[in-house]
């Protein structure tokens, strides 16, 4: 029985084995909120419950019939029952046709040791319980990293620099019948301009960021690219794209040799498309967040000469 809104109807039915029947069939169903419009009928429809929160209701479904085989049962009536529970929701919910979306919106350039407040914007269907925000930063301290709307306090710097601002919101699925209540999340990131103002500069105050892809991760890639290198459909291409839009940063790293039956990839691999690789498989969320560093770091405004 499929999950469905509270007051939506629904059509009941089950399926019977057994012998030879000697007679009609007699049935007998029975929910425990809602209402059937024939309880004796083979396909009845039973209107949902309201409800003020999710539940589950049973149907259970009692089948007469006359002596299976009436030789063998001398004419005796023979019952079989059987149950289902079905989920009522407290709210008829449309399946959306997408994933959620979420952007951080717009932040001011601001002189180190200011506040400012962040936001973004989620768009998407409705959803069945309120956004879990979880914010960081690269640099500077947040009062809410979990707050819709956390202030972020800019760092001290030494000299103008970008930080990058990184949000994830988690959302109860939408649409319980397209998505079977599973947890969706988007995520979005922006880079921020913090302003030198001459403040004195703490040696535990973080540096701006200068760098994108550790050693670890680099290795992490190669790891992939050697493994995958010549799994059909070509998957190897796609890491060894990763490994050129990581080496973008560092012309010194060694691209390993190209082993795929296909001409070599130019092309670095972009955020965008490790974010439609990662709807497949969540590895790719680490390697899209690095792309996304990287080409905020690209286009990041200049730091004015002092």
């Amino acid at each position: 029985i499929p999950s469905g809104g509270e007051g939506k109807k629904v059509r009941l039915s089950a399926t019977l084995t057994g012998g030879n029947y000697d007679g009609a069939l007699e049935y007998a169903w029975q929910v425990d909120g809602g209402t059937l419009d024939d309880p004796a009928s083979a396909t009845p429809t039973w209107t949902r419950p309201s409800v003020s929160a999710w539940v589950i209701r049973t149907a259970q479904l009692t089948v007469t019939a006359l002596g299976m085989g009436t030789k063998a049962r001398n004419n005796t009536s023979d019952t079989a029952t059987d149950s289902a529970g079905a989920i009522v929701l407290d709210a008829p919910l449309t399946p959306y046709a997408s994933a959620p979306s979420v952007s951080i919106n717009a932040i001011p350039a601001g002189d180190e040791g200011t506040k400012v407040g962040l936001s973004a914007t989620l768009i998407g269907d409705v959803y069945d319980g309120p956004p879990e925000y979880a914010w960081t930063v690269t640099g500077g301290t947040l009062d809410d990293a979990t707050s819709a709307t956390p202030n972020w306090t800019r760092p001290v710097v030494g000299a103008d620099a970008s930080y990058t601002v990184q949000l994830t919101v988690k959302v109860r699925g939408a649409g319980v019948i397209a998505r079977n209540g599973s947890t969706d999340k988007a995520n979005a990131s922006l880079a921020a301009l913090v302003r030198n103002a001459g403040l004195p500069r703490d040696s535990n105050s973080p540096a701006p960021r200068t760098s994108c892809v550790d050693d670890d991760q680099w290795d992490r890639i190669v790891v992939y690219y050697n493994h995958n290198a010549t799994t059909p459909p070509n998957y190897g291409a796609n890491w060894f794209r990763v490994l050129i839009a990581y080496r973008g940063e560092d012309p010194e790293r060694t691209l390993p040799t190209w082993k795929g039956s296909t001409a070599r990839p130019t092309a670095a691999y972009t955020a965008d498309e490790a974010a439609t690789s990662e709807s497949t498989w969540s590895g790719w969320a680490p390697v899209r967040e690095v792309l996304t560093c990287l080409e905020e770091m690209s286009t990041a405004p200049p730091v004015p000469s002092q």
